[in-house]
């Protein structure tokens, strides 16, 4: 099954952040796993090592971020295009047919009920497009209001983590000051950057699935709000067609 495209502009950016971070605290802890020997000193390097990582990681993002905005203003023209071609064929057809009427309209009576038919279906017509359009916008603004909210948790949780790893280290070389065993320090580290590397994983995790509810209630509103004006019209259109055949009959 295809997937949408809003799922993977807003969800693919998170598995690369976690396995970016994953693989640098796998780092830490296969490079430990080495031996006791020199543990202390090499804090420093992977400290900063990490950081250059994660600054990197910044342009990145930011990266994305703009070529998913930017895909999703494609999708948003190409659906207005095709929206507006559709309407313009519907157009069309209706002048079509009113033409053909009007060629036959060889009565005030018949004139006057075409008149009143095809102002009735213009009325209809508009009220589809305003109920359309207004789906739209609402659509459109429940998904800006998650991307923001996604985003603003993200950010969050990444400053979160990176402040986490920096009392990491920042303990981790208070206590081989303070002549601590390397080896403890090392588990020490491991645990305490692993606990902080799950616990950005639980609050990606969590806006994964807020962002997906969130956009799962947005689609099912503008379905619902498409079939309403849909239906409504169709029901407009039948009233219209029946009130002009028969006023039509009336005068044959």
């Amino acid at each position: 099954m295809k997937k949408p495209l809003f799922s993977i502009l807003v969800f693919s950016a998170l598995s690369s952040l976690i396995v970016f971070i994953s693989g640098s605290v796998l780092a830490i802890v296969q490079e430990g796993s080495q031996g006791e020997k020199a543990v202390c000193q090499r804090i420093p390097a992977l400290e900063l090592r990490l950081g250059e990582q994660f600054e990197n990681r910044e342009g990145k993002i930011s990266e994305h971020r703009q070529l998913r905005e930017n895909r999703i203003a494609t999708k948003q023209a190409e659906f207005e295009q095709r929206l507006q071609e559709r309407r313009s064929a519907r157009k069309q057809r209706l002048e079509t047919r009113i033409a053909e009427l009007e060629a036959r309209a060889n009565t005030d009576e018949k004139k006057a009920a075409l008149a009143t038919f095809q102002s009735a279906i213009g009325m209809a017509r508009n009220a589809w497009y305003d109920t359309i359009k207004n789906a739209i916008t609402t659509f459109r603004s429940a998904i800006d209001d998650l991307i923001s909210d996604r985003i603003a948790t993200i950010d969050a949780a990444r400053a979160a983590r990176k402040t986490a790893f920096l009392e990491a280290f920042a303990k981790a070389k208070s206590d081989c000051e303070a002549g601590t065993a390397q080896n403890i320090v090392r588990e020490n580290l491991k645990t305490d950057l692993k606990t902080a590397q799950d616990e950005f994983q639980t609050a990606i995790t969590n806006a994964r699935e807020s962002a997906r509810t969130a956009h799962e209630n947005a689609v099912s509103a503008k379905k619902e709000a498409f079939k309403n004006a849909h239906d409504e019209f169709e029901a407009s259109l039948k009233e219209a067609k029946d009130q002009f055949q028969a006023a039509w009959q009336e005068t044959e």
